[in-house]
Protein backbone atom coordinates (compact mmCIF):
# COMPACT_ATOMS: atom_id res chain seq x y z
CA UNK A 1 0.00 0.00 0.00
CA UNK A 2 1.36 3.18 -0.87
CA UNK A 3 1.22 6.51 1.69
CA UNK A 4 0.62 9.91 -0.59
CA UNK A 5 3.48 12.38 0.71
CA UNK A 6 1.96 15.34 0.66
CA UNK A 7 4.01 17.40 2.73
CA UNK A 8 7.91 16.82 0.65
CA UNK A 9 8.68 20.13 0.81
CA UNK A 10 8.66 20.67 4.21
CA UNK A 11 10.28 17.66 5.15
CA UNK A 12 14.29 17.22 5.46
CA UNK A 13 14.86 13.87 6.82
CA UNK A 14 12.79 12.41 4.40
CA UNK A 15 14.01 12.70 0.63
CA UNK A 16 11.73 10.54 -1.05
CA UNK A 17 8.37 8.39 -1.26
CA UNK A 18 10.20 5.12 -0.68
CA UNK A 19 11.98 6.51 2.86
CA UNK A 20 8.36 7.14 3.88
CA UNK A 21 6.44 4.29 3.48
CA UNK A 22 9.32 2.18 4.39
CA UNK A 23 9.25 4.16 7.72
CA UNK A 24 5.61 3.22 7.57
CA UNK A 25 5.58 -0.11 6.48
CA UNK A 26 8.40 -1.12 8.72
CA UNK A 27 6.16 0.40 12.02
CA UNK A 28 3.44 -1.66 11.22
CA UNK A 29 5.06 -4.90 10.80
CA UNK A 30 7.41 -4.41 13.95
CA UNK A 31 10.55 -4.23 11.66
CA UNK A 32 11.66 -0.81 12.44
CA UNK A 33 14.93 0.09 15.04
CA UNK A 34 14.60 2.78 17.60
CA UNK A 35 16.31 4.86 15.90
CA UNK A 36 13.72 4.64 12.58
CA UNK A 37 10.82 4.78 15.23
CA UNK A 38 11.82 7.90 16.91
CA UNK A 39 12.68 9.45 13.17
CA UNK A 40 8.63 8.39 12.45
CA UNK A 41 7.58 9.86 16.06
CA UNK A 42 9.59 13.28 15.23
CA UNK A 43 7.82 13.37 12.16
CA UNK A 44 3.78 13.08 13.21
CA UNK A 45 4.66 15.37 16.17
CA UNK A 46 5.49 17.75 13.65
CA UNK A 47 3.59 17.44 11.05
CA UNK A 48 0.25 17.46 10.92
CA UNK A 49 -0.34 16.39 7.61
CA UNK A 50 2.11 13.32 8.15
CA UNK A 51 0.40 12.58 11.20
CA UNK A 52 -2.83 12.20 9.10
CA UNK A 53 -1.19 9.84 6.46
CA UNK A 54 0.21 7.50 9.14
CA UNK A 55 -3.76 7.45 10.91
CA UNK A 56 -4.79 6.09 7.58
CA UNK A 57 -2.11 3.87 6.79
CA UNK A 58 -2.29 2.04 10.04
CA UNK A 59 -6.11 2.14 9.94
CA UNK A 60 -6.13 0.54 6.57
CA UNK A 61 -4.16 -2.07 8.61
CA UNK A 62 -5.91 -2.20 12.03
CA UNK A 63 -9.30 -2.96 10.40
CA UNK A 64 -7.91 -6.10 9.02
CA UNK A 65 -7.75 -7.37 12.03
CA UNK A 66 -11.36 -5.94 13.34
CA UNK A 67 -13.62 -8.10 14.15
CA UNK A 68 -17.32 -6.47 13.31
CA UNK A 69 -19.19 -9.08 13.95
CA UNK A 70 -20.13 -8.22 17.53
CA UNK A 71 -22.90 -5.42 18.08
CA UNK A 72 -21.23 -4.70 20.76
CA UNK A 73 -18.07 -4.05 18.58
CA UNK A 74 -14.76 -3.92 20.75
CA UNK A 75 -11.03 -3.43 19.67
CA UNK A 76 -9.17 -6.09 20.50
CA UNK A 77 -5.70 -5.81 19.13
CA UNK A 78 -4.40 -9.13 17.58
CA UNK A 79 -0.59 -8.05 16.74
CA UNK A 80 2.12 -5.37 17.57
CA UNK A 81 1.16 -3.39 14.59
CA UNK A 82 -2.34 -2.07 16.53
CA UNK A 83 0.86 0.33 18.76
CA UNK A 84 3.90 0.43 16.88
CA UNK A 85 4.80 3.81 18.25
CA UNK A 86 3.48 2.99 21.96
CA UNK A 87 6.81 0.58 22.19
CA UNK A 88 9.46 3.17 21.52
CA UNK A 89 8.16 6.38 22.97
CA UNK A 90 10.87 9.59 22.34
CA UNK A 91 12.83 10.11 25.28
CA UNK A 92 13.30 13.69 24.83
CA UNK A 93 9.45 14.21 25.04
CA UNK A 94 7.83 11.51 26.83
CA UNK A 95 4.49 14.23 27.75
CA UNK A 96 4.33 14.97 24.46
CA UNK A 97 4.88 11.91 22.74
CA UNK A 98 2.52 10.22 24.56
CA UNK A 99 -0.43 12.41 23.99
CA UNK A 100 0.36 12.53 20.25
CA UNK A 101 0.94 8.68 20.12
CA UNK A 102 -2.40 8.26 22.18
CA UNK A 103 -4.12 10.50 20.04
CA UNK A 104 -3.13 8.19 16.63
CA UNK A 105 -3.75 4.97 18.37
CA UNK A 106 -7.15 5.92 19.84
CA UNK A 107 -8.80 7.86 16.88
CA UNK A 108 -7.65 4.10 15.09
CA UNK A 109 -9.90 2.55 17.43
CA UNK A 110 -12.75 5.16 17.07
CA UNK A 111 -13.22 3.08 14.15
CA UNK A 112 -14.55 0.32 15.92
CA UNK A 113 -16.14 2.11 18.86
CA UNK A 114 -17.73 5.59 17.30
CA UNK A 115 -18.57 4.37 14.14
CA UNK A 116 -16.52 7.12 12.01
CA UNK A 117 -16.01 6.78 8.45
CA UNK A 118 -14.23 9.45 7.32
CA UNK A 119 -12.66 8.47 4.44
CA UNK A 120 -15.97 8.06 2.83
CA UNK A 121 -17.90 10.72 3.84
CA UNK A 122 -15.55 13.08 5.64
CA UNK A 123 -17.70 13.78 8.69
CA UNK A 124 -15.83 14.68 11.91
CA UNK A 125 -18.43 15.88 14.58
CA UNK A 126 -22.12 16.50 15.15
CA UNK A 127 -23.85 19.46 16.19
CA UNK A 128 -25.02 18.18 19.62
CA UNK A 129 -26.34 21.67 20.73
CA UNK A 130 -27.17 25.34 19.91
CA UNK A 131 -28.06 27.85 22.08
CA UNK A 132 -29.16 31.64 19.93
CA UNK A 133 -26.74 30.19 17.62
CA UNK A 134 -25.55 32.86 14.88
CA UNK A 135 -23.39 31.89 11.69
CA UNK A 136 -21.29 34.22 9.82
CA UNK A 137 -23.45 34.72 6.76
CA UNK A 138 -26.69 33.80 8.18
CA UNK A 139 -26.38 30.08 7.53
CA UNK A 140 -29.25 28.22 8.96
CA UNK A 141 -28.31 24.79 7.89
CA UNK A 142 -26.11 24.62 10.35
CA UNK A 143 -28.25 23.32 13.45
CA UNK A 144 -28.61 20.45 16.02
CA UNK A 145 -27.55 17.16 14.50
CA UNK A 146 -25.64 18.54 11.55
CA UNK A 147 -22.51 16.75 10.77
CA UNK A 148 -19.50 18.69 10.55
CA UNK A 149 -16.45 17.81 8.13
CA UNK A 150 -12.81 19.90 8.30
CA UNK A 151 -13.09 23.34 7.92
CA UNK A 152 -13.53 26.79 9.78
CA UNK A 153 -16.49 27.37 11.44
CA UNK A 154 -17.23 31.27 11.97
CA UNK A 155 -19.65 32.19 14.88
CA UNK A 156 -21.09 35.35 15.18
CA UNK A 157 -22.74 34.88 18.66
CA UNK A 158 -24.68 32.60 20.77
CA UNK A 159 -23.12 28.96 21.89
CA UNK A 160 -22.94 25.56 19.78
CA UNK A 161 -21.71 22.46 21.20
CA UNK A 162 -20.06 19.59 18.41
CA UNK A 163 -19.03 16.12 19.46
CA UNK A 164 -16.49 14.85 17.25
CA UNK A 165 -15.81 11.17 15.69
CA UNK A 166 -13.10 10.16 18.57
CA UNK A 167 -15.67 11.17 22.12
CA UNK A 168 -14.12 14.85 21.94
CA UNK A 169 -16.90 17.06 23.21
CA UNK A 170 -16.16 20.64 22.65
CA UNK A 171 -18.48 23.95 23.64
CA UNK A 172 -17.53 27.16 21.24
CA UNK A 173 -18.96 30.67 22.29
CA UNK A 174 -19.16 33.47 19.97
CA UNK A 175 -17.94 35.35 18.45
CA UNK A 176 -15.46 32.77 17.63
CA UNK A 177 -13.07 31.68 14.63
CA UNK A 178 -12.94 28.04 15.00
CA UNK A 179 -10.43 25.77 12.61
CA UNK A 180 -11.40 21.87 12.68
CA UNK A 181 -8.29 20.26 10.75
CA UNK A 182 -8.98 16.63 12.02
CA UNK A 183 -10.04 14.50 14.82
CA UNK A 184 -5.91 15.16 16.17
CA UNK A 185 -6.38 18.91 15.52
CA UNK A 186 -7.89 22.13 16.00
CA UNK A 187 -7.05 25.64 15.82
CA UNK A 188 -9.11 28.55 17.73
CA UNK A 189 -8.39 31.63 15.56
CA UNK A 190 -10.28 33.65 18.32
CA UNK A 191 -12.90 33.28 20.74
CA UNK A 192 -13.45 30.94 24.01
CA UNK A 193 -13.59 27.20 23.55
CA UNK A 194 -14.32 24.43 26.17
CA UNK A 195 -13.19 20.53 25.50
CA UNK A 196 -14.06 17.83 27.57
CA UNK A 197 -11.99 14.56 26.18
CA UNK A 198 -12.62 11.03 26.94
CA UNK A 199 -9.44 8.64 27.26
CA UNK A 200 -9.94 7.32 23.58
CA UNK A 201 -9.72 10.92 22.33
CA UNK A 202 -6.18 11.54 24.37
CA UNK A 203 -3.84 13.71 22.32
CA UNK A 204 -5.77 15.93 20.84
CA UNK A 205 -4.22 19.05 20.36
CA UNK A 206 -5.74 22.73 20.10
CA UNK A 207 -3.15 25.76 18.72
CA UNK A 208 -4.49 29.27 18.98
CA UNK A 209 -1.90 32.06 17.42
CA UNK A 210 0.40 32.26 20.31
CA UNK A 211 -0.33 28.54 22.68
CA UNK A 212 -0.16 25.34 21.69
CA UNK A 213 -1.99 23.06 24.27
CA UNK A 214 -2.02 19.13 23.88
CA UNK A 215 -4.72 16.80 26.11
CA UNK A 216 -3.62 14.18 28.09
CA UNK A 217 -7.02 13.28 29.43
CA UNK A 218 -9.20 16.84 30.94
CA UNK A 219 -11.35 19.25 30.77
CA UNK A 220 -10.36 22.13 29.79
CA UNK A 221 -11.20 26.26 28.21
CA UNK A 222 -9.04 28.30 26.01
CA UNK A 223 -9.68 31.80 25.17
CA UNK A 224 -8.20 33.98 22.44
CA UNK A 225 -8.20 37.43 22.58
CA UNK A 226 -8.43 39.92 19.02
CA UNK A 227 -4.77 41.21 20.08
CA UNK A 228 -3.59 37.23 20.06
CA UNK A 229 -3.59 36.78 23.57
CA UNK A 230 -4.32 33.27 24.39
CA UNK A 231 -5.95 31.70 28.05
CA UNK A 232 -6.29 28.49 29.16
CA UNK A 233 -7.71 27.07 32.44
CA UNK A 234 -7.84 23.37 33.12
CA UNK A 235 -10.71 22.44 35.13
CA UNK A 236 -10.21 19.01 35.46
CA UNK A 237 -6.74 16.62 34.23
CA UNK A 238 -4.00 17.48 32.67
CA UNK A 239 -2.34 19.19 29.44
CA UNK A 240 0.78 20.13 28.14
CA UNK A 241 0.74 23.88 26.65
CA UNK A 242 3.71 25.30 25.24
CA UNK A 243 4.47 28.64 23.40
CA UNK A 244 3.11 28.35 19.78
CA UNK A 245 5.42 31.96 18.50
CA UNK A 246 8.72 30.13 19.33
CA UNK A 247 10.66 28.12 17.25
CA UNK A 248 12.04 25.87 20.47
CA UNK A 249 8.40 25.71 21.73
CA UNK A 250 9.76 28.49 24.30
CA UNK A 251 8.26 27.48 28.11
CA UNK A 252 6.39 24.25 28.06
CA UNK A 253 4.71 23.04 30.64
CA UNK A 254 2.17 20.38 31.97
CA UNK A 255 -0.43 21.62 33.37
CA UNK A 256 -2.57 20.57 36.11
CA UNK A 257 -6.39 20.90 37.72
CA UNK A 258 -7.19 24.55 38.63
CA UNK A 259 -4.03 26.28 36.59
CA UNK A 260 -4.82 29.43 34.36
CA UNK A 261 -1.53 30.53 32.00
CA UNK A 262 -1.39 32.84 29.59
CA UNK A 263 0.79 33.46 26.47
CA UNK A 264 1.07 36.83 24.70
CA UNK A 265 2.17 37.55 21.16
CA UNK A 266 5.60 39.28 22.59
CA UNK A 267 6.38 37.00 25.24
CA UNK A 268 8.18 33.85 25.94
CA UNK A 269 6.97 32.32 28.86
CA UNK A 270 3.49 30.70 30.45
CA UNK A 271 2.59 33.69 32.68
CA UNK A 272 0.44 32.64 35.79
CA UNK A 273 -2.92 34.63 35.57
CA UNK A 274 -6.19 34.43 38.34
CA UNK A 275 -8.78 31.87 37.16
CA UNK A 276 -11.91 34.46 35.88
CA UNK A 277 -14.96 32.25 35.38
CA UNK A 278 -16.64 34.63 33.20
CA UNK A 279 -13.83 34.36 30.84
CA UNK A 280 -14.24 31.01 29.96
CA UNK A 281 -16.70 28.82 28.59
CA UNK A 282 -18.37 26.07 30.60
CA UNK A 283 -17.62 22.63 28.89
CA UNK A 284 -20.15 20.89 27.23
CA UNK A 285 -23.38 19.78 28.01
CA UNK A 286 -24.16 15.61 29.22
CA UNK A 287 -27.17 14.30 28.34
CA UNK A 288 -29.24 13.15 31.44
CA UNK A 289 -30.16 9.73 31.45
CA UNK A 290 -27.71 8.01 29.42
CA UNK A 291 -24.75 6.50 31.03
CA UNK A 292 -22.39 5.94 27.67
CA UNK A 293 -22.71 5.02 23.78
CA UNK A 294 -20.88 3.35 21.64
CA UNK A 295 -21.15 2.39 17.76
CA UNK A 296 -22.38 4.93 15.32
CA UNK A 297 -24.76 6.56 17.55
CA UNK A 298 -24.69 10.58 18.51
CA UNK A 299 -26.47 12.06 21.53
CA UNK A 300 -27.91 15.36 21.07
CA UNK A 301 -27.88 17.49 24.44
CA UNK A 302 -30.98 19.05 23.35
CA UNK A 303 -33.93 17.94 20.97
CA UNK A 304 -33.40 19.01 17.17
CA UNK A 305 -35.63 21.05 15.58
CA UNK A 306 -36.94 18.61 13.33
CA UNK A 307 -36.87 14.36 12.57
CA UNK A 308 -38.10 14.80 9.34
CA UNK A 309 -37.10 12.12 6.65
CA UNK A 310 -34.30 13.84 4.33
CA UNK A 311 -33.04 16.37 7.15
CA UNK A 312 -29.79 14.67 8.39
CA UNK A 313 -28.49 12.31 5.92
CA UNK A 314 -24.93 12.17 6.96
CA UNK A 315 -24.61 8.31 7.98
CA UNK A 316 -25.05 8.91 12.15
CA UNK A 317 -27.62 7.67 14.69
CA UNK A 318 -29.17 10.49 16.30
CA UNK A 319 -30.09 9.98 20.12
CA UNK A 320 -32.11 12.90 21.98
CA UNK A 321 -34.50 13.06 24.93
CA UNK A 322 -37.72 13.90 24.24
CA UNK A 323 -39.34 14.15 27.50
CA UNK A 324 -39.33 13.31 31.55
CA UNK A 325 -41.09 12.36 34.22
CA UNK A 326 -44.28 11.59 32.19
CA UNK A 327 -46.80 9.85 34.45
CA UNK A 328 -48.77 7.44 32.05
CA UNK A 329 -52.75 7.81 32.93
CA UNK A 330 -54.01 5.25 30.63
CA UNK A 331 -52.44 1.88 29.49
CA UNK A 332 -49.71 2.77 26.94
CA UNK A 333 -49.57 0.45 24.00
CA UNK A 334 -46.25 -0.41 23.33
CA UNK A 335 -44.21 -2.79 20.61
CA UNK A 336 -42.04 -4.77 22.46
CA UNK A 337 -40.70 -5.08 26.32
CA UNK A 338 -37.97 -6.93 28.25
CA UNK A 339 -34.91 -8.64 27.95
CA UNK A 340 -33.88 -10.33 24.47
CA UNK A 341 -33.60 -9.77 20.72
CA UNK A 342 -35.86 -8.40 19.23
CA UNK A 343 -36.29 -8.40 15.19
CA UNK A 344 -38.44 -6.04 13.82
CA UNK A 345 -40.03 -6.30 10.12
CA UNK A 346 -42.00 -3.20 9.04
CA UNK A 347 -44.08 -2.24 12.03
CA UNK A 348 -44.12 -5.43 14.00
CA UNK A 349 -41.89 -7.24 16.28
CA UNK A 350 -41.60 -10.48 16.51
CA UNK A 351 -41.38 -10.96 20.10
CA UNK A 352 -45.00 -11.52 20.72
CA UNK A 353 -47.95 -9.52 20.95
CA UNK A 354 -47.53 -6.26 21.59
CA UNK A 355 -47.64 -5.52 25.44
CA UNK A 356 -48.89 -2.16 27.36
CA UNK A 357 -47.47 0.03 30.17
CA UNK A 358 -49.58 0.27 33.06
CA UNK A 359 -50.83 3.51 34.23
CA UNK A 360 -48.79 5.25 36.96
CA UNK A 361 -45.46 4.43 35.73
CA UNK A 362 -43.26 7.45 34.97
CA UNK A 363 -41.26 7.51 32.30
CA UNK A 364 -38.39 9.37 30.39
CA UNK A 365 -38.58 9.01 26.70
CA UNK A 366 -35.61 9.12 24.21
CA UNK A 367 -36.08 9.09 20.45
CA UNK A 368 -33.56 7.43 17.84
CA UNK A 369 -33.32 8.66 14.28
CA UNK A 370 -30.88 7.47 11.41
CA UNK A 371 -31.35 8.42 7.76
CA UNK A 372 -28.33 7.85 5.62
CA UNK A 373 -27.27 10.00 2.88
CA UNK A 374 -28.68 10.08 -0.64
CA UNK A 375 -26.98 7.83 -2.91
CA UNK A 376 -24.78 6.04 -0.70
CA UNK A 377 -24.91 2.35 0.56
CA UNK A 378 -24.38 1.07 3.58
CA UNK A 379 -25.79 -2.68 4.48
CA UNK A 380 -26.01 -2.19 8.36
CA UNK A 381 -25.13 0.22 11.91
CA UNK A 382 -24.74 -0.85 15.12
CA UNK A 383 -24.66 1.30 18.25
CA UNK A 384 -25.19 0.52 21.48
CA UNK A 385 -26.73 3.00 24.52
CA UNK A 386 -26.03 2.09 28.07
CA UNK A 387 -28.88 4.07 29.72
CA UNK A 388 -28.87 5.00 33.96
CA UNK A 389 -31.97 3.47 34.57
CA UNK A 390 -33.96 0.33 33.30
CA UNK A 391 -35.55 0.34 29.72
CA UNK A 392 -39.05 0.21 30.17
CA UNK A 393 -40.12 -0.19 26.32
CA UNK A 394 -39.62 0.35 22.85
CA UNK A 395 -42.09 1.79 20.40
CA UNK A 396 -41.77 1.22 16.81
CA UNK A 397 -44.26 1.76 13.45
CA UNK A 398 -46.46 4.52 12.19
CA UNK A 399 -49.25 4.17 13.48
CA UNK A 400 -48.18 4.10 17.78
CA UNK A 401 -45.33 6.05 17.01
CA UNK A 402 -47.70 8.94 15.57
CA UNK A 403 -50.48 8.11 18.85
CA UNK A 404 -47.51 8.63 21.20
CA UNK A 405 -45.77 11.98 20.19
CA UNK A 406 -48.63 14.45 21.81
CA UNK A 407 -47.90 12.52 25.34
CA UNK A 408 -44.13 11.40 24.79
CA UNK A 409 -42.77 13.91 21.78
CA UNK A 410 -40.42 16.55 22.46
CA UNK A 411 -42.61 19.94 22.24
CA UNK A 412 -39.96 21.89 20.16
CA UNK A 413 -38.89 19.29 17.66
CA UNK A 414 -41.21 18.58 14.36
CA UNK A 415 -42.04 14.87 13.49
CA UNK A 416 -42.27 13.06 10.21
CA UNK A 417 -46.12 12.86 9.06
CA UNK A 418 -46.56 9.42 7.23
CA UNK A 419 -43.61 7.10 7.12
CA UNK A 420 -41.94 7.66 10.59
CA UNK A 421 -40.79 4.47 12.42
CA UNK A 422 -38.74 1.22 11.06
CA UNK A 423 -39.87 0.41 8.00
CA UNK A 424 -36.98 -1.60 6.91
CA UNK A 425 -37.22 -5.20 4.99
CA UNK A 426 -33.32 -5.71 6.31
CA UNK A 427 -34.84 -7.46 9.29
CA UNK A 428 -33.45 -4.72 11.89
CA UNK A 429 -32.46 -5.94 15.47
CA UNK A 430 -33.20 -4.09 18.82
CA UNK A 431 -31.76 -5.80 21.64
CA UNK A 432 -32.03 -4.82 25.57
CA UNK A 433 -30.17 -6.59 27.96
CA UNK A 434 -30.50 -8.53 30.85
CA UNK A 435 -30.76 -5.91 33.54
CA UNK A 436 -32.75 -3.77 31.18
CA UNK A 437 -30.44 -0.66 30.86
CA UNK A 438 -28.08 -1.73 27.61
CA UNK A 439 -30.08 -0.79 23.93
CA UNK A 440 -27.67 -2.30 21.00
CA UNK A 441 -29.23 -1.39 17.50
CA UNK A 442 -28.48 -3.47 14.56
CA UNK A 443 -30.29 -1.92 11.56
CA UNK A 444 -30.25 -2.81 7.76
CA UNK A 445 -31.50 0.78 5.37
CA UNK A 446 -33.51 0.67 2.51
CA UNK A 447 -33.59 4.52 1.65
CA UNK A 448 -36.00 5.83 4.41
CA UNK A 449 -35.45 6.87 7.92
CA UNK A 450 -35.56 4.45 10.83
CA UNK A 451 -36.93 5.93 13.72
CA UNK A 452 -37.85 4.20 17.45
CA UNK A 453 -39.20 5.29 20.79
CA UNK A 454 -37.30 4.45 24.23
CA UNK A 455 -39.33 4.45 27.22
CA UNK A 456 -36.87 4.51 30.12
CA UNK A 457 -37.91 4.69 34.18
CA UNK A 458 -37.64 7.97 35.33
CA UNK A 459 -35.41 9.06 38.10
CA UNK A 460 -37.82 12.13 38.60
Amino acid sequence: MKASLAQVPVLQRIQKQSDWDHLLSAACDGRASDEEMERLAELIRTHPGLRDDYLFYVDTHACLDVDCADPALTLAPKSPRFHPLLQHLPAWAPGLAAGLVASALLALAGRALWGWETSRDRFLAVVTNADGALWEGGDASVMIGSAIGPGLLELCEGRVELELDNGVRLAVEGPARFELESLAHGILHQGSLAAMVPPQGVGFKIDTPTLSVVDLGTEFALRVAENGVSDVHVFEGEVEASMRNRPDGGDRRLLGSSATRRAKPSGSRLEAVDFDPAQFVTPPQVLAGVERVSGGVRVLANPPETVRPGTYQHNYMLLFQEQSGVELESLLPISFSGPGCHQIRGSLASAGPAPSLRPGSRVDSYFVHYDVRRGEKQSRVRSTVRFQRPILAVISGETLMTRTDDLLGSWCTRYAGPGKGIKSPNDDLVTISGDHRTLTLDWGFDGTADQIRVLVESGD
